[in-house]
């Protein structure tokens, strides 16, 4: 059987079928085995949850209009509330998830938002 004659469904997952066509699901890159998530909300929910990870140990760059090169980089250790639309660092900053542009754990990114593809 040739690759092209694949049919979909002989593929384990979708992930599987969509890296095979080169396409990224949602237009974000997931680069880790052991977090699971795709979604920043997700993520941020894996690492405080799931044992054995420490959202402590993760760090967020994310769009803050106003500092130099407009991007900030807080630890997770900071966040006080996962909400449905957006993050809460401490003491009461509201951080929506559209801004977040990378988050690393443990110094090995696994999150990155693409750019638009419009632009």
């Amino acid at each position: 059987m040739r690759e092209t004659d694949r049919n979909p469904t002989d593929y384990g997952d979708l992930y599987e079928y969509f890296w095979y066509l080169h396409i990224k699901p949602s237009g974000r890159y997931f680069m880790n085995d052991v977090i699971k998530s795709k979604r920043p909300r997700d993520i941020f929910n894996e690492l405080k949850w799931k044992e054995g990870m420490d959202i402590n140990e993760c760090s967020i760059e994310y769009i803050h209009r106003g500092v130099p090169g407009n991007t900030k980089t807080v630890s997770g250790g900071n966040i006080v509330d996962i909400g449905h639309l957006f993050f809460t660092l401490f003491p009461d900053t509201m951080i929506p998830y559209h801004r977040i542009l990378q988050i690393k754990y443990k110094g090995k990114t696994i999150y990155v938002k693409a750019a638009p593809e419009h632009v």
